[in-house]
């Protein structure tokens, strides 16, 4: 009987944040900047907030506002952040009215921008090692197909994966995958890499291990993300540093001791981003991402994954989001009235 195993690859490798001395300081970004006025065009999306009992909501919407700027100067997008009643807060971003894909884009942001990021680790699950039956890895995708990706009802010891930038970031030959067609990113992953990999809404799909002894995740009740900051890994390449706190680092060190030669896929927001090997363990949980990363993937990381205490619940999903643009004048006799 065909059997497979939890494990992976890519030629991506967990660096130890004693690394940082290399090349892991922090840097801003010069696109990003904090605006004093509402753009004349652009996306504002709207968000309702509560207030802890007894506090002035005045004064707190104000930390809220300062706070939340805090964590968008690290995006790359200029933002203007204010209140738009006494229980919301509007985010604009100065785009363009008719670039869909950006407007897109930049919602997406905002999420990540009053979420606090989803981080876990999980060992892929891989062709050549005896954890699942063929049979079950059939079960696993007919899952997938009823329930889609990041279906984690009652704690299954599987879980599916959204592969996140395949075409910039997996070094995956374009002339072999009939243009990055998920259907064949997905055979071609399983042929040349043994992961159990499946298309699915024209994405690709990645089934990882999902029991305690091959995974951990940040929440409330777990462990949670200490410090994030940019990075350069050793060739000067941008990456991300991560810092998890005290309890986090324990259970770090156990996972990457026990499974040390195997592959662990990094997910953020239920999307994995690398998939390096575990090349010895990490007692210290310091980890820096790297490999592929374009400055704009580093600034989607640091938004996501930085915590935020902010002085207010912000309510999702936003009540609003409008895109408007700037009305352009010509004769001062065709003007709007007011």
């Amino acid at each position: 009987m065909k059997t497979v195993r939890i494990t992976g690859w890519i030629s991506l490798l967990l660096i130890v944040a004693c690394l940082a001395v290399m090349g892991c300081g922090r840097s801003g970004s010069a696109d990003a900047y904090i605006l004093d006025e509402r753009p004349d065009e652009g996306v504002s999306i709207v968000y309702e907030v509560s207030f802890p009992p007894q506090a002035d909501p005045a004064k707190q919407m104000q930390k809220a506002i300062e706070a939340i700027q805090d964590v968008a100067y690290l995006s790359g997008y200029p933002w203007y952040v204010t209140s738009a009643a006494w229980n919301q807060i509007e985010i604009v971003i100065p785009i363009s009215a008719i670039d869909t894909e950006a407007q897109q884009q930049v919602v997406h942001l905002t999420s990540a921008l009053v979420e606090q990021g989803r981080l876990s680790f999980h060992v892929l699950v891989e062709d050549k090692m005896p954890d699942l039956t063929e049979a079950e890895v059939d079960q696993w995708k007919q899952a997938l197909y009823e329930h889609g990706p990041a279906w984690d009802h009652e704690q299954p010891d599987c879980i599916w994966f959204v592969l996140d930038n395949v075409q910039e970031q997996w070094d995956i030959p374009r002339d072999q995958t009939n243009n990055y067609m998920p259907e064949a990113v997905a055979d071609y992953l399983f042929a040349s890499r043994g992961w159990i990999a499946e298309s699915y809404n024209d994405e690709v799909c990645i089934l990882v291990g999902n029991r305690p002894a091959v995974s951990t995740r940040s929440g409330p009740d777990s462990w949670q993300i200490k410090y994030v900051e940019k990075a350069r890994d050793n060739y000067g390449n941008p990456a991300v540093f991560i810092e998890l706190d005290k309890t986090g680092a324990e259970v770090f060190k156990r996972i990457t001791t026990d499974l040390v030669g195997r592959f662990m896929a990094i997910v953020v927001n239920d999307r994995i981003i690398m998939a390096p090997k575990i090349i010895s363990a990490m007692p210290d949980g310091q980890i820096q991402i790297a490999g592929n990363l374009t400055p704009q993937d580093v600034n989607r990381l640091l938004i996501a994954l930085t915590p935020k205490d902010y002085p207010v619940v912000i309510e999702g999903p936003p009540v609003g989001i409008t895109v408007f643009e700037s009305v352009q004048v010509t004769d001062p006799n065709q003007a709007p009235k007011p």
